[in-house]
């Protein structure tokens, strides 16, 4: 039987990297905009496995990036590990993009530039900007990610498969 893990704001969780690092993330809120999704934010730092950590420093670390993802999921699947709380009381700045072309069916030849972009903050409304500019192309991508996918941009800075500009 599971071990049953109660995920709370402001959980830190570790994900050890196939024994050669390990990162931490940050349980930050649900984005009502994207499915009631849980969000998190991912710190730079790859620390050694064997590394004993202050999890307020750990948190002062600069955001790699910010992903929709259920937690939940990623624990069960042994991808990450619940290491302790550090209270996340700041309004997060986590700014995501999506595009309708993300849906498209096999039908359609794969999309590789899209001209049907929205971005929003966390639980603010999406706004359609079209093609992206320099600023909102580095918006994180939007959608809910499964863990594995999570793990992997962990492990190797990106996303499993193509993506869309």
């Amino acid at each position: 039987m599971m071990k049953r893990v109660v995920i709370r704001v402001g959980n830190v969780f570790c994900a050890d990297i196939k024994g050669k690092f390990k990162r931490y993330f940050q349980y930050i809120g649900l984005d009502y905009e994207e499915l009631n999704s849980q969000v998190i934010r991912v710190f730079k730092t790859h620390y050694p496995v064997d590394a004993a950590v202050d999890l307020k420093e750990v948190v002062k670390d600069e955001v790699d990036f910010h992903v929709h993802v259920v937690i939940r999921a990623g624990f069960h699947y042994n991808y990450w590990e619940k290491v302790g709380n550090v209270p996340f009381k700041e309004k997060a700045d986590a700014l995501f993009r999506a595009t309708d072309d993300f849906a498209r069916g096999p039908w359609d030849p794969l999309v590789k530039v899209s001209s049907r972009w929205y971005v929003w903050r966390m639980n603010e409304p999406m706004v359609f900007v079209g093609r992206l500019n320099e600023e909102t192309r580095k918006a994180d991508i939007g959608l809910v990610w499964d863990p594995g996918s999570v793990f992997k941009r962990m492990e190797t800075g990106y996303f499993p498969g193509p993506l869309i500009e």
